[in-house]
């Protein structure tokens, strides 16, 4: 049934007019469950500073699970979302430095 899973939501779209996405899903995978206690998403930059070790084969295929999922999808992305992307980065790249005065007074 799994084979044909592509071809049975095809029909189901035709059938009744529907709206739908056939993408796989992604896999469970070990690397989700590292990210989520660092407050990380596959999507998120994975490099040595951010993960604190060398980024592997698993990280980057989660990644590329992620990507293509969302690729499919085909979702806007929001002025909004931009601006929180933005904001993690900065974040990221400054969190492990201490707070300046100006920082806190400002």
């Amino acid at each position: 049934m799994f084979k044909h899973r592509g071809l049975i939501v095809l029909a189901l779209v035709a059938l009744f007019g529907l709206q739908a996405c056939v993408a796989p899903p992604p896999r469970e995978r070990v690397v989700y469950r590292e990210f989520f206690p660092r407050g990380l998403t596959a999507l998120d930059e994975l490099d040595e500073e951010t993960l604190g070790t060398r980024p592997n084969l698993s990280h980057v295929t989660a990644r590329e699970e992620v990507v293509a999922l969302l690729n499919a999808l085909q979702l806007p992305l929001s002025e909004n979302g931009k601006r929180r992307a933005a904001a993690r980065a900065e974040w990221y790249s400054v969190m492990d430095q201490p707070l300046q005065v100006h920082d806190i007074l400002a």
